[in-house]
C-alpha cells in the first residue's frame, strides 16, 4: 500500500506494469487524497515509477474483498479470468478490455459524454476502445446539433495501442532497418518499422478487422445512433498518440462557427488553430480537433488527435473510478 493516510477508498490496480497501468498510476498519484492503491500484475516485482519504487503483488494472491474498486488495465483474457472473482468479492470494477463492452447490462462509459449512465448499483463498468473515446467526444456535440446521418473514419493508431510488446517491436524493427539487418517475423501482421499496416486485429470473411468492428459497434452504443459508420483502422510506426480523419454527413445543414462553439464548451476538446499531431499531444489529456472543412452544407471533415494512453485509456479509467468513489460516499 502507499499514499497518505487520508484515504477514502481502497483501490486495486491490476495490470500496473503495462503502459496503460503505469499511466493510470501516475494520474492516481495526483489525487492521493481519494484512495489507497495496491498494485497487481502477473507476477511479483518492484515498479520504478519516476524514481519511486513500488511493490507489485502477484494477481493470483489478490484478495478482492479488501477493495472498494478494482481497475483492470488488462487484456480481455485476463479480465475474463479475474473480474468475476472481484465482483463476487463485493468490489466494483472498471474494465479497460473489450470483454463486456457490448453487454447491454454493463454501462459503456466515455467520461464527458455519457457518464450519467453509470449508477451506484452498477458493479461493473466498461470504458471504450482508445480510438473510440476521442471520437465519441468529438461526435456527441455534433449529433445534438444536427443529427448524424453517416460517418466515415480512417484511423492512424500508434504501436502503444498494442501494449509494450508493440512498442518494443516497432523500436527493434526500426533499428534493424536502419542498420540493414534482415527483419524477422513481426509482432504485428506485417513489419511495422518504416511501414503502415491497414489491419488492427483479425480480419473476418468480409475483410473487416476486429478493430473496425469495435469502432462501429461501440460508437453506435455510446452515441445511441443507428446511422452507418464505416472505418479503416491503420497501424502506424508512431510510439504514442492516435489520430483519425473523419467525414460526417448530417441530417441538417451545419455552420463552422456553431460547431466550433459547441466543441469549445465540450469536455476534453481543444480546438486547434490549424491542427495538432500525436507528437505534440503526448502527455496532454485533451482531444484535439483541427482542419475543420465544410465540404457541403451537410458534410464536415475534421482531423482528430489524442494521446491514446490518456483519453480513451488511463484517463477514462481514473475518471470512472472517481465516479465510483464519489458514489460510495
Amino acid at each position: 500500500m502507499f499514499f497518505s493516510s487520508y484515504v477514502k477508498a481502497r483501490v486495486a490496480l491490476v495490470g500496473a506494469t503495462g503502459v496503460v497501468g503505469r499511466t493510470a498510476l501516475k494520474l492516481m498519484m495526483e489525487h492521493a487524497d481519494l484512495w489507497e492503491v495496491s498494485l497487481f500484475a502477473s507476477k511479483q516485482c518492484t515498479l520504478d515509477l519516476e524514481g519511486r519504487l513500488l511493490n507489485v503483488h502477484p494477481l493470483d494472491q489478490a484478495d478482492f474483498s479488501c477493495f472498494d474498486v478494482c481497475m483492470f488495465a488488462t487484456e480481455e483474457n485476463v479480465s475474463k479470468r479475474w473480474i468475476e472473482s472481484a465482483l463476487h468479492a463485493g468490489a466494483r470494477v472498471v474494465d479497460s478490455s473489450s470483454w463486456r463492452r457490448l453487454d447491454p447490462s454493463v454501462p459503456l462509459v466515455v467520461p464527458g459524454v455519457n457518464q450519467q449512465i453509470l449508477q451506484k448499483e452498477h458493479s461493473l463498468c466498461a470504458h471504450s476502445n482508445c480510438i473510440v473515446s476521442p471520437l465519441a467526444c468529438v461526435l456527441a456535440p455534433l449529433n445534438v446539433l444536427y443529427g448524424l446521418k453517416c460517418i466515415h473514419i480512417a484511423t492512424y493508431q500508434s504501436v502503444s495501442g498494442a501494449g509494450k510488446y508493440g512498442v518494443e517491436a516497432c523500436l527493434m524493427e526500426t533499428k534493424k532497418k536502419l542498420s540493414g539487418t534482415p527483419l524477422e517475423t513481426s509482432y504485428f501482421p506485417k513489419n511495422i518499422g518504416f511501414n503502415v499496416i491497414p489491419q488492427i486485429g483479425q480480419l473476418d470473411h468480409m475483410g473487416h478487422s476486429s478493430e473496425e468492428e469495435k469502432i462501429q459497434k461501440e460508437l453506435h452504443r455510446i452515441l445511441q445512433v443507428d446511422c452507418p459508420i464505416f472505418s479503416t483502422a491503420v497501424r502506424v510506426p508512431v510510439l504514442q498518440g492516435h489520430a483519425s480523419a473523419v467525414w460526417v454527413e448530417f441530417q441538417r445543414p451545419w455552420s463552422k462557427e456553431e460547431v466550433q462553439e459547441a466543441w469549445c464548451k465540450a469536455p476534453h476538446i481543444e480546438v486547434a488553430r490549424e491542427y495538432q499531431t500525436p507528437l505534440e499531444l503526448q502527455g496532454r489529456d485533451v482531444v484535439s480537433v483541427g482542419r475543420v472543412r465544410q465540404l457541403t452544407p451537410f458534410h464536415l471533415a475534421v482531423w482528430v488527435c489524442s494521446d491514446n494512453l490518456l483519453r480513451g485509456a488511463a484517463s477514462d479509467m481514473v475518471d470512472i473510478a472517481k465516479i465510483m468513489v464519489q458514489q460510495k460516499n
